[in-house]
């Protein structure tokens, strides 16, 4: 593929040496970094690997990102310039497979939003206008909709489209519409597509909520609604995950844009998987009801052994919508902040007294949780706090889960760190710094040393001894502890890449050239260096 080609042509000391005064530093070239200013060169380039990492600025990349960056062009028009500049003819591709579905439901959602604002939608306008007080901009900007009684499709029809199609996607039955006297709202997928629908029905006598059925585009159990917003996630670093649509609408319309929910199913580990690219960090606001609790103990389940910080905000209220309603916005954000960590609510939830039998009962409910924690020392530290709570031995809680059985131990294998991972737990032993200059990256906060985000320096050095000792690993010697530090960040961005594959496949199925090139762009350059 050409656009590859053009990647791989350009030469990185060929580019930088263009804006930049480069001096040989052993493998590596130094100079003064063009995008801050400093006195001292902190600017490294790395021939051999084909990568620019800035130690003062944190300004890092390949040869097309520092072209991008210092000529400030956007992705295609860096890639056509370079094309011209190695002589490179640029060819365009184009997937078609799945575009029918994609186009279908794009044409769908504009046909609920234009029914919505026309004569017929006005009860569907007053149920979001009056009764969840959504402003005109956040209906128009969120995908919302009307379904009337009936015209969906024949309106496709006219359009082009087939009948079949439509069945496939779950928008008609028997040739008819699906959806009908309903709030619509639209499913975005993580980069942008329209999937699927939720409708919330206008008439009482009929069940409230329908969704989309799973499809060839759209699975529920792998979607979450809000997914799209992944811009104000990553920004915040935390999502809050809250039941449904009209939550995150709730929280949305007051300026919190980093919430999620699930699409009509208890919440999976798909979903956590999908959360997981954009951050390890999950506030649940669930409904304050027994079914709301007990759908946050087992998204606790889930997310724990994904390795995120879980916490859980209990509201009070019905659900967020209720209490925005009547609270401040100041005191949700309150609460937020005071969020109970998960193994406290847990604990709340599952304390029953003081009595030997009701001990014991308790230590019985927090199997599931002590076996979700994806490595030994999370389990160390739990069991400690579950026996400094209840005033018993850690060996007496192992006693009644099972001892050493297999049942009470984290899955095997679960805590042994590839070579990736032995290198970076090695160089932050020695300078704690990198690991904030981690913090940010994905795959590194999907992996099994994850735990250490957060950490203070004060604290890291006992920490990294604790796993280390529990898990029997052996840490690297590092010997010139800058360039480890150039290559550990350089593997670690390359691994990011690489995970974020998923994301190409989806965007290889959609129409938008300029969002699948971006997407390849990310991923080329060390799926080869890494052979």
């Amino acid at each position: 593929m050409s656009i590859q080609k053009v990647i791989d042509s350009a030469d990185i000391l060929d580019i930088v040496s263009e804006s930049v005064e480069l001096k040989k530093s052993g493998s590596n070239y130094k100079g003064l970094c063009p995008f801050h200013s400093e006195s001292t060169p902190s600017f490294i380039v790395s021939p051999k690997k084909g990568i620019f990492k800035c130690f003062g600025c944190g300004e890092s990349g390949d040869a097309l990102s520092f072209y991008m960056k210092i000529k400030k062009l956007p992705f295609m028009e860096a890639i056509k310039e370079l094309a011209a500049r190695y002589k490179i003819e640029l060819e365009v591709y184009s997937n078609k497979k799945n575009s029918k579905y994609y186009d279908l439901l794009k044409e769908s959602s504009k046909y609920f939003r234009d029914a919505l604002l026309s004569g017929k939608g006005k009860p569907a306008m007053d149920y979001l206008r009056n009764k969840r007080g959504f402003s005109q901009e956040l209906i128009f900007n969120s995908g919302l909709g009307y379904a009337p009684f009936n015209g969906l499709v024949p309106y496709l029809k006219s359009k082009g489209f087939l009948v079949k199609d439509m069945e496939v996607v779950g928008l008609s039955r028997s040739g008819k519409d699906l959806f009908r006297n309903r709030v619509m709202f639209t499913i975005f997928d993580y980069s942008g597509k329209v999937i699927g629908f939720g409708g919330r029905s206008l008439d009482n006598t009929l069940p409230k909520y329908i969704n989309s059925k799973d499809s060839i585009v759209f699975k529920k159990g792998k979607n979450l609604y809000g997914i799209s917003d992944k811009s104000h996630i990553r920004e915040k670093d935390f999502a809050i995950l809250v039941e449904g649509y009209t939550d995150v609408l709730a929280l949305k319309e007051r300026g919190i844009k980093n919430s999620l929910a699930s699409l009509g199913t208890a919440f999976t580990s798909d979903q956590a998987k999908l959360l997981r690219k954009l951050t390890n960090n999950v506030i649940i606001m669930y409904d304050s009801d027994k079914a709301g609790e007990l759908a946050a103990e087992r998204a606790i389940y889930i997310l724990k052994s994904e390795g995120f910080n879980v916490k859980v905000c209990s509201l009070g209220y019905k659900d967020p919508d209720e209490f925005l309603k009547k609270e401040s916005l100041e005191n949700l954000k309150l609460k937020m902040k005071n969020a109970e960590e998960s193994f406290d609510f847990l604990f709340r939830r599952y304390y029953s007294g003081e009595s030997v039998i009701e001990k014991k009962k308790m230590i019985y409910k927090f199997k599931d949780f002590l076996r979700s924690l994806p490595n030994n020392l999370e389990l160390e530290i739990y069991l400690n706090k579950l026996s400094e709570k209840i005033s018993l031995s850690v060996d007496s809680i192992k006693e009644v889960i099972g001892g050493k059985s297999e049942k009470t131990k984290v899955k095997a294998n679960s805590n042994k760190l590839n070579s990736l991972e032995t290198q970076t737990l090695s160089c932050i032993a020695k300078d704690p710094s990198l690991l904030e200059e981690l913090s940010s990256n994905t795959s590194f906060k999907r992996s099994k040393i994850s735990f250490l985000i957060g950490a203070t320096n004060d604290n890291i050095e006992e920490m990294i001894k604790l796993f280390t000792q529990a898990n029997k690993i052996n840490l690297t010697e590092v010997v010139n502890l800058e360039e480890a530090r150039l290559e550990v960040i350089s593997d670690w961005d390359m691994k990011r890449k690489r995970d974020e594959l998923e994301d190409i496949e989806e965007l290889l199925n959609f129409e938008s050239k300029g969002s699948m090139l971006k997407a390849y762009y990310e991923k080329k350059k060390e799926i080869d260096s890494g052979k």
